[in-house]
């Protein structure tokens, strides 16, 4: 099979909380802290908060999370092949709320990072490099905030590649202001420093062309996809990569 290389764009604000809302009123918390975590705000009339907010101010959620708990709902969940018993993931520098919407499909749940601490039983780990793990140890492969300080891509990519099953899938995140509308390699455009990182460790901060990474995941056998989605409650624009070992 060759592997196929897709976009795909998904407008969220079709998808707004349901929870406890009559039809016509107005969505005034987000899908992750609702009674309801998707419903179809055209089917019942709802329409996004007139005050746009970056965090609910429910929960406290960011919008990358919100868009996360869909694309995983719509893409990832139904693209898995193995008994739910048998699902492992590796989760790299996964935040709390990351970890908790993985937690609803996957028992087995590997915390890895560079750099810092993502909860305990965490694995440091480099996303070029996971010599920590055997080949073909995971189902589900994400990174979020990740590839935005990683310029070699394609040593991710194979890195990636190996650890996955038969069918795995790597989701990732990068900002949308690092992301060009084109086919361009990426670039170092700045640097990136935190206190957590080691002393005299700066990152590069990176710009991508969109079309590009699709190419190399494509180059590095992924059935891949990309997924542009809007959060409805406070417009930005989230764009997530996947890809599904061929």
């Amino acid at each position: 099979m060759q592997p196929q290389c897709e976009s795909l764009a998904i407008d969220v604000s079709a998808l707004a909380p349901r929870g406890k809302l009559k039809r016509g009123k107005e969505a005034v918390a987000c899908n992750l802290c609702t009674d309801t975590i998707q419903a179809d705000m055209f089917n019942w009339n709802l329409h996004p908060a007139s005050k746009i907010f970056e965090n609910c101010p429910v929960c406290e959620s960011r919008p990358r999370y919100r868009t996360l708990d869909v694309i995983f709902a719509k893409k990832v969940v139904p693209s898995l092949v193995n008994p739910k018993d048998q699902l492992s993931a590796l989760v790299m520098s996964g935040t709390a709320w990351e970890q908790s919407i993985l937690k609803k499909t996957f028992i087995n749940i590997v915390n890895s990072c560079l750099y810092g601490d993502y909860g305990e039983g965490r694995i440091h780990a480099d996303l070029r490099d996971l010599k920590p793990f055997d080949d073909q140890t995971f189902d589900y492969v994400h990174a979020s905030g990740v590839l935005d300080f990683i310029l070699e891509i394609d040593k991710v990519l194979t890195s990636v590649y190996r650890v996955l099953k038969p069918n795995g899938q790597f989701l990732f995140h990068i900002l949308s202001h690092r992301l060009r509308d084109d086919d361009s390699p990426p670039t170092v455009e700045g640097t990136k420093r935190e206190t957590y990182y080691p002393e005299g460790v700066v990152l590069p901060s990176i710009m991508y062309g969109k079309k590009d990474i699709l190419r190399r995941m494509n180059q590095h056998r992924f059935s891949s996809e990309m997924v542009e989605m809007i959060d409805p409650f406070s417009g930005e624009h989230c764009t997530w990569f996947w890809g599904q070992k061929i």
